[in-house]
């Protein structure tokens, strides 16, 4: 399970919103609340969490996880933990490595107050809002998505915690895992033909786009790998009864379908007119895929942080309200006789004008 929990164990969730916007802002630890008083959730929100998750489980088409009391016990021990030492992203040195990062949030210190060794074998996804809110945002990103949608977790336990103001620590973190037989060759997410896909990544820590302009992405699509090798000469897995093999120079693709519309254009004048005046007319603009810039990561081409068997394709700005997407994944499968890979697939994104 080593692979899994790298990826549960080096991203911390921002406290974010679907939208994508921070709800934590840049302070310093000298504005740390001195004697935060734990408030246990109420028994039934990490149910309903792990219900939440469930829902993004059978959109992709994965079998569901059954909610864990005892893992959500450990959760909670390690949300409390993060709680007493008051251990939140705006609170920490902005100086920190990745490392250091990932060691505050995702193990414990033995000799800082709430410390237990349940709590910190638990210590998977960090998030900072309520526990169902967490799920929504964990699938809005990259590092977190990955875990929660891996076909082989069989159980999940989520922990939370609240402080004297009112703030939220939130663990979530994936147990058992079932290798006994093959179930799928890779995990794609939006999936096919998928409504309502929301417009904008939420923020995480480490940032799956740390060359963007102002950091604010598309909703991410994710493709990722669990599947038996093509090369028959890749060693097998010791957990595994197959070998996973991800295909070698992925490339990706992302357009948006723009309708049939009627467009106003400037009517140019003739070389040498005198004439100076701007017209204007209207044309008939037939329907078409228009390209839309994109980040694109692959194992080949990974970004700082717990990357694996995985590849994604983030827009450059947040994707745009009731549009629909086509994208796609291509590569070639190593072995003595490459074979082909290509998975293309569309999906709709919400309509945010809905009910207004």
């Amino acid at each position: 399970m080593a692979w899994l929990r790298n990826f549960t164990k080096a991203a911390v969730l921002l406290g974010a919103s679907l939208g994508g916007a921070s709800l934590e802002n840049k302070v310093y630890a000298q504005d740390a609340v001195p004697n935060p008083t734990a408030v246990t959730t109420e028994e039934s929100l990490g149910e309903k969490a792990v219900a939440r998750l469930n829902e993004y489980r059978q959109k992709a088409g994965l079998r569901p996880v059954k909610f864990d009391p005892e893992l959500s016990k450990d959760c909670e021990a390690h949300a409390n933990y993060l709680r007493v030492n008051n251990l939140r992203p705006s609170l920490i040195n902005n100086n920190l490595t990745l490392s250091e990062r990932i060691n505050t949030f995702h193990s414990e210190d033995p000799k800082l107050p709430g410390y237990t060794p349940e709590g910190k074998s638990a210590a998977g996804n960090v998030g900072f809002v309520d526990p169902i809110s967490s799920i929504d945002g964990y699938i809005g990103t990259f590092f977190h998505r990955l875990p929660l949608l891996d076909p082989y977790i069989t159980n999940t336990g989520t922990g939370a915690v609240k402080n004297d103001k009112d703030q939220w620590f939130t663990v979530t973190s994936s147990g058992k895992v079932n290798w006994d037989r093959h179930l799928q060759d890779f995990v794609v997410y939006p999936t096919k033909n998928q409504n309502n896909v929301p417009l904008a990544m939420a923020s995480e820590d480490p940032n799956p786009i740390p060359n963007d302009a102002d950091g604010v992405g598309g909703y991410p699509i994710t493709i990722s790998w669990y599947g038996p090798a093509f090369d028959p000469t890749a060693p097998p897995s010791s957990r595994r009864k197959w070998s996973v093999v991800t295909p070698k120079n992925l490339e990706g693709s992302l357009k948006k379908f723009v309708p049939a519309h009627r467009a106003e254009v400037v009517v140019r004048n003739p070389p040498g007119s005198k004439d100076t005046k701007l017209r204007t007319k209207y044309v008939d603009v037939p329907e078409s895929w228009v390209d839309v810039p994109f980040h694109f990561a692959s194992p080949e081409k990974p970004v700082p942080g717990p990357f694996g068997r995985a590849a994604y394709i983030i827009a450059k700005d947040p994707l745009e309200n009731a549009t629909t997407y086509e994208f796609s994944f291509r590569g070639t499968y190593p072995g003595e006789t490459p074979k082909p890979f290509e998975y293309k697939s569309s999906f709709t994104t919400v309509d945010t004008a809905q009910g207004k």
